[in-house]
């Protein structure tokens, strides 16, 4: 998905990634990632560069299929208390961002579909911590939304309910 946008809009996408342990994994999926001209920004000291990009009108991807830290604010999703990351959530809100959820979906044709949705930044008050709570909330109503639609290609390979 993210080479395909990145294509689709014509410049780079920044992709915010965890690296993989093994070397040999993540040196693969670095290639895969960046072949079609998007950039890579690890997780870590290099959050600071991904603010940079997103105050100079960059665009960033973030796969937000991890579980949350066992500390993490819970979120709503399918009638069940989920920690969800809110480290991203926390940047788009301080950053002011465009945000924009999506994912690709396989149609029958073996063709992919982008479904999304524009964030809707008016839902905003006054607290950083709630505008990301906010924000993932909305993010799990359209996982759910999308998942209930095409449930045949859910698979997550998180234990994304540990705690």
């Amino acid at each position: 998905g993210a080479i395909a946008l990145g294509i689709l809009i014509d410049k780079p996408l920044y992709v915010l990634a965890k690296k993989q342990s093994n070397n040999f994994i993540n040196n693969w999926l670095t290639k895969a990632r960046e072949v079609h001209g998007n950039k890579m920004i690890w997780l870590g000291p290099s959050i600071r560069h991904l603010i940079e990009i997103l105050g100079k009108g960059g665009s960033v991807g973030i796969v937000a299929d991890q579980r949350g830290p066992i500390d993490s604010p819970r979120i709503n999703f399918f009638n069940r208390k989920t920690a969800f990351p809110i480290g991203s959530a926390t940047i788009a809100v301080k950053t002011n961002c465009n945000i924009v959820f999506l994912v690709f979906v396989r149609k029958p044709d073996f063709n992919y579909e982008c479904v999304y949705e524009i964030f809707d930044k008016s839902i905003f008050k006054d607290d950083v911590q709630n505008n990301a709570i906010l924000l993932n909330q909305s993010y799990a109503r359209f996982l759910e939304n999308v998942i209930n639609k095409y449930p045949e290609q859910y698979f997550w390979m998180h234990n994304l309910w540990k705690y």
